[in-house]
């Protein structure tokens, strides 16, 4: 089973409610032989699962998915899910969450279920999966690795 069949969607969020139906089908359009499909997949992680200063509940389990697709070479635009990680990862970094209780009044990582906290206990496996593609024998897929691996601020 995949992370896609294996995830309650209905009962996560992105940036306009409930993640269903909408954030796996498009999570599954990453990987098509449609670039309308890749493309909307993409634009959904970017616009639809992080929103300074939030990071949304479903961009957890789609972090995962990302994770798993951009060590495969027949995955397209793995230079843009490679970046789409480098931000997960800033996105709950130290600098992030001073800047979070700075506009909210309190920390994100008060709360052990908090969608910040379950993103860094995944920081490693996501960064591990980004420096994995540093030697890609694409030099565009080894170059935005090497940009998110510079860009992930701890």
């Amino acid at each position: 089973m995949t992370i896609i069949e294996e995830t309650d969607w209905a009962g996560l969020h992105d940036r306009n409610g409930s993640a269903h139906p909408d954030t796996p089908a498009l999570l599954l359009g990453l990987t098509s032989d449609d670039p309308y499909a890749v493309e909307a997949g993409l634009a959904h992680l970017s616009l639809e699962l992080i929103e300074y200063p939030n990071v949304y509940s479903a961009a957890v389990p789609a972090a995962r998915y990302v994770a798993g697709l951009v060590g495969d070479p027949r995955c397209p635009r793995r230079a843009d899910l490679l970046a789409w990680l480098g931000r997960v990862v800033d996105a709950v970094s130290d600098a992030m969450v001073r800047e979070f209780v700075d506009l909210a009044g309190y920390s994100p990582l008060d709360y052990p279920t908090s969608t910040f906290q379950q993103i860094r206990e995944l920081r490693p496996q996501l960064v591990a999966s980004v420096e994995a593609c540093v030697d890609d024998p694409n030099p565009v897929v080894s170059r935005a690795a090497r940009a998110a691996v510079a860009g992930i601020r701890a």
